[in-house]
C-alpha cells in the first residue's frame, strides 16, 4: 500500500514542491484548506473534505494536524489558529533525533515533527511528546495504523497495526560535542 512506485515517486513529488513553496517569501499562497466537523477532528468520526474538492480519511486528517496551521471555528463562527510546534522547536527535535526515529530509516534531511500523544487529545508541544519520522513513516502511523510509545526523549517503541512491537526506535545521536 505504502511501497509501490507510484506512491513514492507521487510523495517524492510532493516533497519537492513542498521545499519551494516553503523558501517563498509568502508559502500561504498555497494553502489547501480542510473541512472537519468537530466530531472528526476529536476522533469520534465526521465528515472530513478538502474545501471544494474531494472527501479525505480521518488519519489523513490526523496526520495534517500534526504540523499544520489549524483554525478551529467555534460555535459563534469565529475561527481560532492554533499553531504547528513553532521552528526552533522543530529545529531542537530534529537536531536531538537526528533524523527519522523510525527502526532502521536512515532518512534525515526531509521530515514532520509527530506528537506522540495527538494534541487534539490533550498532547503537550514539547520535547516530551514530539518525535522526528520522515514523511513516509509519519503516513504509515496515521494512515497505516502504528503506534509509537515511549519517551520521544530517550526509548521509543513502534507497535504494529496488529498490536506487535516492531522494534526500539534509532536511538538518539550521541551529543559528541
Amino acid at each position: 500500500m505504502f511501497d509501490s512506485y507510484d506512491h513514492r515517486g507521487a510523495h517524492a513529488l510532493v516533497e519537492l514542491a513542498s521545499s519551494y513553496l516553503g523558501a517563498q517569501a509568502s508559502p500561504d499562497r498555497a494553502t489547501v484548506v480542510i473541512v472537519a466537523e468537530a466530531s472528526a477532528v476529536t476522533g469520534e468520526g465526521g465528515v472530513v473534505t478538502i474545501d471544494g474538492g474531494p472527501p479525505i480519511g480521518v488519519e489523513a486528517l490526523w496526520r495534517q494536524l500534526c504540523d499544520a496551521r489549524v483554525e478551529l471555528v467555534g460555535p459563534d463562527g469565529v475561527a481560532r489558529a492554533r499553531r504547528n510546534p513553532p521552528a526552533w522547536l522543530c529545529r531542537k527535535i530534529r537536531r536531538r533525533d537526528g533524523g527519522c526515529r523510525f527502526p532502521s530509516c536512515e532518512r534525515r534531511r526531509w521530515g514532520d515533527v509527530h506528537h506522540v500523544s495527538h494534541w487534539v487529545n490533550g498532547g503537550p508541544t514539547d520535547m516530551g511528546n514530539l518525535v522526528w519520522l520522515c514523511p513516509h513513516h509519519h503516513r504509515l502511523v496515521h494512515e497505516g495504523r502504528w503506534r509509537v510509545e515511549g519517551d520521544p526523549n530517550d526509548d521509543l517503541i513502534f507497535v504494529r497495526p496488529d498490536g506487535r512491537p516492531l522494534a526500539r526506535g534509532s536511538p538518539l545521536p550521541s551529543s559528541g560535542g
